[in-house]
Formats: structure tokens, C-alpha cells, sequence
């Protein structure tokens, strides 16, 4: 048996790890990448595409990304609470840049163990240092497979996402893109913009 030639090229490409960061999609195409340090900023130049309100709000400053209801007008971001009732007939106001949902998911075929543990970690120090879910805040954990519950469960964190509201079969995920597929249909139709998450 022969080793395989190693194959020749014509360059070589170097990167700097420091350079690498983490980063987010948006808001409207994948490949429209923003700085994770930039989101805030990016968010509020954004905005303003998908909204024609002429009501402003400095809600988010300090707070983004949070799912703290936005305060009043004060003339500098782009404004439009809707009034929302809770299960339990308490009534709130979420706004732009208000998170809505908090995940954890996985496919089948791409559970990280790193990842999905590393999410829990997160999890588990929001609780230890007294955070709790706001009650308009739709919670799901989707692992994908049976073996990340398993580790879960074999490392302690169970509790602690349970605390958050995160139970495995909560929200399923393809349910929820086909929620928010057709709130885009609909805001289409209607002739609105899409609005952008955050």
C-alpha cells in the first residue's frame, strides 16, 4: 500500500485567531455577518428600515440584548409596544428588541457536546446569580437526541434549566420557524415590512 501524495498548492493562507469573533447573522440575509460587540448598534441602525412609527424610545440602552419591557418615549429608537396578556391574566408590553424567546437546540446529527453543555453552564450561572426568566419570554429545549438529556441529567444541569423553563418538548423548534414563517407571510401580505429579531 502506497501513501497518497500529499496534494501541492499554489499558496498558503494564514489567520490570525485573534481576529476570529463571535458573531451573528442580519438581520434579513445569512451572510450579512455583525460583530457580536456591534449588535447593539447594529440593531438600532437597522430598525428604522422595518418601522414607519414616528414614536422613538431609548428603552434598550445598557440593556440590549434583555428581554427588560422598554420605557417610555424619549425620542431616539424606533417604538411600537404591543400590549400582550400572559396565561395567567397579567398584561405587559413588549416592543422592538424586546427577546420574545429563549432557546436551546440541536440537530440530530450536529449535538456539540461542548456547545449544548456549555448553553446549560450558562444556564445554570444565570440561577446561581438569581436570574430568573421574564414571564413573556417563551422557553424550549430542543437537544435533538436522547444522549444530550443523558449528559445532561449525568452532570447535574437538569434542575437548573428546568428552573428557566427550559423542559425538553416545551416549544418544538420546526413548530416555531412555522409560526414565524407565517407571521411573515402575513406582514407581507399586509404590505408591512418584515421586522427583524434581534
Amino acid at each position: 500500500m502506497t501513501r497518497a501524495a500529499v496534494p501541492a498548492t499554489p499558496r498558503n493562507s494564514g489567520l490570525d485567531l485573534s481576529t476570529v469573533v463571535p458573531s451573528i447573522a442580519g438581520p434579513k440575509r445569512p451572510q450579512d455577518r455583525i460583530a457580536l460587540a456591534d449588535a447593539k448598534q447594529a440593531f438600532r441602525d437597522a430598525l428604522p428600515n422595518y418601522v414607519t412609527e414616528a414614536t422613538l424610545d431609548n428603552g434598550l440602552a445598557g440593556t440590549f440584548p434583555a428581554s427588560d419591557p422598554v420605557a417610555a418615549g424619549d425620542g431616539t429608537r424606533a417604538s411600537n409596544p404591543i400590549q400582550v396578556t400572559l396565561e395567567d391574566g397579567t398584561t405587559t408590553a413588549v416592543d422592538h428588541g424586546s427577546v420574545v424567546i429563549a432557546a436551546i437546540t440541536s440537530c440530530t446529527n450536529t449535538s456539540n457536546p461542548s456547545v449544548m453543555v456549555g448553553a446549560a453552564l450558562l444556564a445554570k450561572n444565570a440561577v446561581d446569580r438569581g436570574l430568573a426568566r421574564k414571564p413573556w419570554v417563551k422557553t424550549t429545549l430542543a437537544p435533538g437526541s436522547k444522549v444530550v438529556m443523558d449528559y445532561y441529567e449525568r452532570a447535574g444541569l437538569l434542575p437548573y434549566l428546568d428552573k428557566l423553563g427550559l423542559q425538553p418538548g416545551r416549544l418544538r423548534l420546526h413548530h416555531l420557524h412555522r409560526q414565524l414563517r407565517a407571521a411573515a407571510a402575513r406582514d407581507q401580505r399586509g404590505g408591512e415590512r418584515q421586522r427583524p429579531w434581534p
